[in-house]
């Protein structure tokens, strides 16, 4: 017989025509299989048979259905695993690798509990695991009882995806050792661990390179006991791997929402922590675009990066404080690293803003701190307040273009400098300009930009090289004096915080009066503050009632009487307003007003508008989103456009008109009608003419609206029935 040789044998392969492969094989898993076969014509009945039959390059699809595992599996490289979705392939443990109660909280690690398993192996390709679910429950008593659900070490190229991962007691997935991968569009619920001594993440991470995290959702804590952290680092065998290091990752789009009561020692109410990458030395790490609901940490308390390659950029997340119990703390950012940019983020909440603790006495340098929103900055009375707190030496931070807006009755330092333990701190070449400092509580005590600590012991803060110019002060007072302006800086103060609320208004005296620092603007400088203006505040404003007890009460209509062309928006829900002809702004009835004395090129409501009558002489009633375009003056025309949702449709509808023309309402259309609105008292809608004579309008509709009851048919305008009640055209 001939023999074919390596060279022959590569010659007919790259002979094969065009578009023919080699193709990789289905192995299926259904419930109603049986394990018998290689599982691709009729389907197994286990996964682990069908892994068992299949080689790399094969994967192996299980159909819905609620599988439990007889023991781990073991996943060889090459080989994927597919499921039909994650709310209908479901993967549950066996009794036996339930976690172990006598191991915790002394020695909490099992790996092999672990349900799926990934270990050594190189990937030719991608290797993806997707569309399955990890549940951990156990059925009888609905406690969290799975020890682990996927493991991966040592293996490149894995792609894992949309999975649903909860109920696990120690941690819902463990990366270690692994580069070019991905974790993403996926959800971990009730996934960790914790003891007054040691935590654990849903996501546990290790000594990863070129590795993404995107489009998570981790719910941790919320209803299940015992709960840990959402994501952290941490070394599962340190004789191997003794130093983690995570480079080239990143941290985007996802939100993590972790229960607030930490369970750590820390001598107080501890906070919980989203994200802790701590013990860890980050080289090139990208984290963005993601909601926190607690701390995260980034504290790197073994061997700061001293290279001149950024740690980390941190950039456009939300840190939201959750809601705390009495006495508990809460800040938004603990970091312990060099070289780190933060910027264009919205820091909502908070003891501290950024925490630079004292780690070990590592000293931290080459920070860039910009263009990020501090808002309303908090902690309890007599209890300390910092927009940036550091606590050990500090070098070389530009602190340029932010806003910090707080209301706070109580002491609130802005950069405070403090040494907690016998050793003198340095802080030195520190650099901040162009912000916006501003407390809104006037009666409250007056904050410092700068204060510097001196503990019971003496030990002092040794400030070298700090340059605070050009800085918008208001309620701030400087400690030394460096020459900054006070004043108001006149933001918008209207609708969502941050955006477009801290905007500047079109006056403002922090418009192009900053120095410039290297940052894009648009003016012949840049301006002072997080935001550039752009232009935007002279077209839109947003009218805010959350400040409003129900509601309701005065409001202060002189904010919002420069809208000559503004399309004005109204974002929160109103339950009774009157817009136009009276000022009720005293508040002496219960309503509010909206008084331009110029022309808004629009009015918008963005929210319900609920009350049993509404009386606008430019009408509205609707319970979701009525919008009011036009203006309001002499013959111009107001149409009124009102959405009804029949669902929520109240009583119903007044509409109040003035004797002068500017009041007129022109054309009220409702739309969202249909003939089962007869059902919800439309024969109700009442016209009333407060100044005589004819309504001078019309009502059209939009819509296949049919009849409404006691209104008649096939008039083209309105005329003044004895009871009030009009005509309408279809």
């Amino acid at each position: 017989m001939k023999k074919i040789t390596l060279k022959g044998f590569l010659l007919v392969i790259a002979l094969l025509p065009m578009g023919l492969t080699l193709t990789a094989t289905d192995r299926k898993v259904a419930m109603g299989g049986s394990d018998s076969g290689d599982c691709t014509t009729s389907a197994c009945r286990t996964v682990h048979y069908a892994v068992s039959k299949a080689v790399p390059g094969d994967t192996v699809r299980v159909a819905a259905g609620t599988y439990t595992f007889g023991s781990q599996l073991n996943l060889l490289a090459g080989i994927h695993l597919v499921g039909a979705d994650s709310a209908q392939t479901i993967f549950k443990f066996p009794d036996s690798m339930y976690y172990d109660p006598a191991n915790y909280p002394d020695s909490p690690y099992e790996f092999g509990k672990t349900l799926i398993w990934l270990e050594d192996g190189a990937n030719a390709t991608t290797q993806v695991l997707k569309n399955f679910q990890i549940d951990g429950v156990r059925q009888t008593d609905g406690t969290k009882q799975g020890w682990g659900g996927i493991y991966v070490n040592n293996r490149s190229k894995v792609d894992i995806h949309h999975l649903k991962i909860r109920n696990t007691y120690f941690m819902g997935i463990w990366l270690w050792r692994i580069n070019n991968s991905s974790l993403h569009d996926s959800k971990f619920e009730n996934c960790a661990w914790a003891s007054p001594g040691f935590q654990s993440g849903a996501i546990q991470v290790s000594n990863l390179t070129n590795t993404d995290f995107y489009n998570l959702t981790i719910l941790e804590g919320m209803n299940k006991n015992p709960y840990g952290y959402g994501m952290k680092a941490a070394i599962p065998h340190p004789s191997i791997t003794p130093q983690n290091e995570l480079t080239n990752v990143k941290l985007y789009n996802s939100k993590f929402t972790c229960n607030p009561q930490g369970v750590y020692n820390d001598g107080a109410v501890p906070p919980n922590i989203a994200v802790e990458w701590q013990l860890a030395i980050l080289s090139n790490c990208e984290i963005y675009g993601n909601t926190f609901n607690n701390n995260v940490s980034l504290v790197n308390n073994v061997s700061p990066n001293e290279g001149s390659i950024i740690s980390v950029w941190i950039h456009d997340n939300d840190f939201i404080q959750p809601p705390l119990t009495a006495g508990q703390s809460y800040y938004a950012l603990e970091l312990v690293q060099n070289h780190v940019e933060i910027d264009h983020n919205y820091f909502n909440g908070g003891q501290y803003g950024i925490y630079f603790s004292n780690k070990d006495g590592i000293p931290a340098k080459g920070w860039k701190i910009h263009h990020n929103i501090f808002y309303h900055l908090d902690a309890p009375v007599d209890v300390e307040c910092h927009l940036l707190r550091a606590e050990f030496s500090l070098d070389s931070v530009d602190f340029y273009n932010n806003t910090s807006s707080v209301a706070r009755n109580s002491d609130f330092h802005c950069f405070y400098f403090y040494s907690k333990d016998s050793r003198s701190i340095v802080i030195s070449n520190i650099k901040i300009k162009n912000n916006i400092f501003f407390d809104s509580d006037a009666t409250g005590p007056s904050h410092l930009l700068l204060k510097w600590g001196v503990d019971q012991e003496g030990n002092r803060v040794i400030l070298e090289s700090i340059e605070a110019m050009n800085n918008m002060l208001y309620n701030v007072t400087e400690q030394p004096t460096y020459g900054n302006v006070t004043g108001d800086p006149k933001f918008i103060a209207m609708g969502e915080v941050p955006d477009p609320y801290l905007r500047l208004q079109d006056g403002s005296p922090c418009r192009d009066t900053g120095v410039d620092e290297g940052f894009p603007y648009t003016g012949s400088a840049p301006d002072i503050g997080a935001y550039e203006w752009n232009g935007a505040a002279a077209t839109t404003q947003v009218i805010d009632f959350s400040t409003q007890a129900s509601g309701q009460g005065p409001m202060n209509n002189s904010l919002y009487t420069d809208v000559a062309g503004v399309a004005v928006t109204f974002s929160q829900q109103i339950e009774h307003t009157d817009m136009g002809g009276q000022d009720h702004s005293s508040g002496s009835d219960n309503r509010m007003g909206f008084f331009p004395t110029v022309n808004p090129a629009s009015v918008t409501f963005s929210g319900p508008v609920q009350v049993p009558s509404l009386w606008i002489n430019t009408l509205t009633y609707g319970s979701c989103c009525p919008t009011i375009t036009g203006k309001r003056n002499g013959s111009q025309v107001w149409s009124i456009d009102i959405p009804i949702d029949i669902n929520n449709f109240g009583q119903w509808i007044q509409v109040v008109k003035g004797a002068g023309i500017e009041n007129q309402i022109d054309q009220i259309i409702f739309t969202g009608l249909d003939v089962g609105m007869m059902n919800y008292g439309l024969d109700d809608i009442t016209i009333v003419n407060t100044a005589g004579g004819s309504p001078g309008g019309r009502i059209a509709t939009s819509g296949p609206v049919a009849k409404m009851a006691e209104m008649r048919e096939g008039n083209e305008s309105l005329s003044q029935p004895s009871e009030g009640r009009g005509a309408y055209s279809t």
